[in-house]
């Protein structure tokens, strides 16, 4: 608990020296678990299953998925920075 506390406080004074940051990739259950105190508007969060050995004995298929769920992250992404172009654009 004190570890994940550390971790949140660590994170959030790190947010606060991205104030651009749109995405979020959570890899692993710990990092999830965080999710709930560091959302902040403008702000998309996404879970990855973590990509250790003992993963992927343990769940293979899951395992397995880790690319397509950081493909939807990059997806996002794309598609956000696309919109901001847009924005940027003379009309």
């Amino acid at each position: 608990v004190k570890e994940l506390a550390n971790g949140i406080a660590a994170l959030n004074v790190l947010l606060q020296l991205l104030p651009n940051l749109s995405i979020i990739v959570g890899v692993g259950r710990r990092a999830q678990s965080a999710q709930a105190f560091i959302m902040r508007p403008g702000l998309t969060f996404f879970s990855s299953f973590h990509p250790s050995p003992n993963n992927c004995a343990a769940a293979y298929q899951d395992w397995l998925d880790i690319p397509n769920q950081w493909r939807k992250a990059q997806h996002a992404l794309d598609k956000s920075q696309t919109s901001d172009e847009n924005l940027l654009q003379p009309h």
